[in-house]
This record gives structure tokens, sequence and C-alpha cells, in this order.
């Protein structure tokens, strides 16, 4: 459970900065240094998150 806290906090870190900061996703991500391996999980689980919105 509390490594969902923890990625659901870097996506909300990451969307701040990218709407505040008027960053890209891979300027976000290298602002905040997160590793490679946790950036390609993020990205796999919206795009998963996106395509069950779109069903819906």
């Amino acid at each position: 459970m509390e490594l969902e806290a923890i990625k659901s906090e870097r996506v909300r870190n990451i969307k701040s900065i990218m709407t505040k900061l008027k960053m890209s996703f891979k300027e976000a991500i290298a602002f905040l240094e997160i590793p490679e391996d946790e950036v390609l999980e993020l990205e796999l689980e919206d795009a998963f998150n996106n395509d069950l919105k779109n069903k819906n």
C-alpha cells in the first residue's frame, strides 16, 4: 500500500510541475530526478489508466 501512495504522489508532483512550470513530461521527471525504471512503470500505469477511461 505504501508503494502505491508513493507512486500516486509522484504522479501528482509530475502533473503539478508540468502545469505550473509548463514543462514536458520528460523535463518534469528529469527535474524530479525520478529513476528510469520508475518512469517506465509510471508511463505504463498512465497508459493503462487512459485505456480504461477510453473504454468507458
